[in-house]
């Protein structure tokens, strides 16, 4: 049995942040001042035990930073209270972004049904056309779902984060 031996240490800092900022829908031009309250996480490695403070250090200066930007990522990805509509641009990153990650947990599946089928080809036990299609067909649905899946999850977040500073706009939190 092998035994895992580490050569460094990893450290984690996790930072909450309230920013104020505008918000400005691209599709019908609605301005307003918005708080957004995010977490963001930075981990930094110290490789084989060497300068592990300065890592450290890294990982909390880093970690209010990447809280600033998730909490501007919620403010774009957050419905306009006017017309009702995400902006396209954060919505196409987030979809693609998720799309990437889902590809790369559906090229098992895709490689499996293409085995699958090439075996069947050789043996001519039936036809491959099927099993090709299968393997295609479950990377697509595991894409989809990890899609679906990342959206959902994040345009919640935003939702939950995005509160307007006007009277008579006031965000969900």
């Amino acid at each position: 049995m092998p035994v895992h031996v580490p050569i460094g240490a990893k450290y984690a800092a996790t930072s909450t942040e309230m920013v104020r900022t505008d918000f400005v829908c691209e599709k019908c031009g609605h301005r307003a001042p918005v708080e957004v309250v995010a977490s963001g996480t930075a981990i930094k490695e110290a490789p084989f035990f060497l300068f592990r403070k300065s890592a450290a250090d890294a990982a909390v200066a880093e970690a209010p930073e990447v809280a600033k930007r998730n909490a501007l990522n919620f403010t774009r990805l957050y419905p306009c209270p006017k017309c009702g509509k995400r902006q396209t641009k954060a919505v196409m990153v987030l979809i693609l972004g998720e799309a990437v990650i889902g590809a790369l947990i559906a090229l098992p599946v895709w490689l499996v049904g293409m085995f699958v089928g090439l075996v069947a080809f050789c043996t001519k036990d039936g036809p491959a056309y099927p099993m090709y299609l299968t393997g295609f067909a479950l990377a697509f649905l595991t894409i989809a779902l990890v899609v679906r899946r990342g959206y959902v999850k994040t345009t919640r977040l935003a939702q939950i984060a995005v509160e307007f500073l006007e009277a008579g706009e006031e965000g969900s939190k």
